[in-house]
């Protein structure tokens, strides 16, 4: 292949690929700078409303976290719960689903607002079954903690001091080299 500086180059991507990688020739890498991950303050619980269309489900969910539209966590009874910054993301799900993906959902608003990432999995493990708060996984398996308020975090920080927490899951999959630059999505060769 043959590229010249300014060449814009589409890839077909299976689900391989991720927001913020790049693609290079070269074995030179270096990871970029974590890209900003906003943790959600609003959470419902989601499903398809026809068992039929479980399939087409997880495949919309999964390529609508993929965007960054949404994050998706899982309980340990693999309940799909979806975390938003603003409650318009519900209704943008909802109709991206209908139109993209045919699905219907029965979607169930929860009274949670705060997600903290849990670093240590034993930690998690035994708040599973000792904790009155959501101990759930992210799209990359990694414990999270689902607090309803301000007060509920505080009280579990007083409670439980010696436990670690996260505001993020300090997510960094970009790749690249100097042979190219990513912006927008796209890899523009230098």
């Amino acid at each position: 292949m043959t590229k010249l500086r300014g060449d814009i180059v589409g890839l077909y991507d299976t689900g391989f690929y991720q927001i913020g990688d790049a693609v290079c020739e070269s074995k030179d890498t270096f990871n970029y700078g974590a890209l900003p991950q906003f943790p959600p303050e609003h959470f419902a619980k989601v499903r398809a409303k026809n068992a039929m269309k479980q399939k087409h489900f997880l495949k919309g969910v999964s390529q609508l976290a993929q965007e960054g539209a949404i994050q998706v966590y899982k309980t340990p009874f693999e309940e799909t719960i979806l975390g938003v910054v603003g409650t318009l993301q519900f209704d943008v799900f909802v109709y991206r689903m209908k139109a993209e993906y045919g699905v219907d959902l029965d979607i169930e608003r929860m009274p949670h607002q705060i997600a903290k990432w849990i670093p240590n999995k034993e930690d998690a493990e035994a708040l599973r079954r000792s904790s009155n708060n959501l101990v759930v996984a992210d799209y990359k398996d990694r414990p999270v903690i689902i607090f309803e308020n301000n007060f509920s975090l505080r009280w579990f920080e007083q409670k439980h001091p010696d436990i670690e927490l996260r505001d993020s899951s300090h997510i960094c999959n970009g790749l690249t080299s100097s042979d190219g630059q990513l912006m927008n999505g796209l890899l523009f060769l230098t």
